[in-house]
């Protein structure tokens, strides 16, 4: 299958240099519990369908799209299992394009269609019991994900974190190397932009918050992600360079992107974000601004965020991500039958 038109327009500008992207992977389950799994032929193997988020769709949109362009299943998305990220979603595709994954495991329930392999990317499908998938040859980041799969349905999966402040204590900040010189070539094309936020509460039960130098609206510290980093490792990171709290994520509060999600800087360049949000509470440190990002940072209560001029996005997502009582992330729903007929990926 072809990529995308956004991304046919970014690669004819970078070649097949390194892509940080986000990515929805899809588990779904027979009704004897088990696990589809897709032939992506060659020496991919075996492993779940899934495939890269474009600047419109929505995580679940993306679940859906896919699992009927690999396998003409429509299906429903019931969860998010995990987040993840790091060196093992590295994928080198057989022309050379480099791409490092953000990527969110989703659980769905198959509602309606009939299997069949697409024939292009995917040789062939079938449904696998878990002994059974401990025995074949699997990629590295499925290894990752598979306990998980199988693991406590109730919450949101997230990797160990592994950052830590340098021993400088110097808070840089701006855009990362990666970010720069990706602009020289495409300019202030639109750019996917994985990147990750907090919801850090402090003890008296008010979420730190931050006004952005950019834009002079409030909203979640955070911001790009890395590459080769994980979702969680940069919401730690983001909040520190931004905040100056280091702080513990306890749980993964939401995940986020479409069309609210695109934005076009004051200097121009545009960019489609795909948002990972995590709770988190302190470790140590007090809220100072940054010498770059930050104009304000300040705790409010719940109730106090409506005073607050932020972006849209943010308005509705804060509400939600709190009302969700669930230890699952909160995702946004759509109608399954609108996005079946959508384009085709990797």
């Amino acid at each position: 299958m072809p990529i995308s038109r956004h991304l046919q327009t970014i690669r004819k500008k970078v070649g097949s240099d390194l892509l940080i992207m986000p990515g929805v992977s899809v588990a779904c389950f027979d009704e004897r519990r088990r696990l589809l799994l897709a032939d992506h032929g060659g020496t991919k193997g075996w492993a779940i369908p899934g495939g890269s988020v474009d600047p419109d769709d929505l995580p679940a949109g993306t679940a859906i799209r896919e699992m009927w362009e690999e396998t003409q299943l429509q299906v429903e998305p019931i969860r998010v299992v995990g987040v993840y990220g790091g060196e093992d979603f590295l994928v080198t595709y057989p022309n050379g394009d480099q791409v490092d994954y953000k990527d969110t495991l989703m659980e769905c329930r198959i509602v309606g269609g009939q299997m069949e392999a697409d024939g292009d990317e995917i040789m062939g499908l079938g449904f696998f019991a878990r002994a059974e998938i401990e025995q074949m040859p699997l990629p590295d980041w499925m290894n990752q994900i598979l306990p998980h799969i199988y693991g406590d349905e109730s919450r949101t999966f997230f990797s160990p974190v592994t950052w830590s402040p340098p021993e400088n204590g110097l808070r840089k900040g701006g855009i990362s190397e990666y970010i720069r010189a990706l602009r020289e070539q495409i300019g202030q094309q639109q750019l996917m932009m994985p990147a990750a936020a907090g919801i850090v509460w402090d003890t008296n039960g008010r979420i730190l918050m931050q006004r952005r130098s950019d834009n002079g609206l409030w909203g979640l510290p955070g911001g790009a992600i890395d590459p080769f980093e994980t979702p969680v490792d940069a919401v730690v990171r983001e909040v520190w360079e931004e905040t100056g709290v280091l702080v513990e994520p306890t749980r993964v509060a939401g995940v986020f992107s479409g069309r609210e999600s695109h934005v076009t800087y004051p200097h121009g360049d545009q960019v489609a974000i795909y948002s990972f949000v995590f709770e988190c509470q302190i470790v140590s440190g007090t809220p100072t601004i940054d010498q770059h990002e930050t104009l304000e940072v300040g705790f409010y209560t719940p109730a106090e965020l409506a005073k607050l001029i932020m972006a849209p996005r943010w308005q509705r997502r804060i509400p939600l991500m709190l009302q969700n009582q669930s230890p699952s992330a909160y995702f946004d729903p759509v109608d399954i039958h609108r996005t079946t007929s959508l384009r085709q990926k990797y």
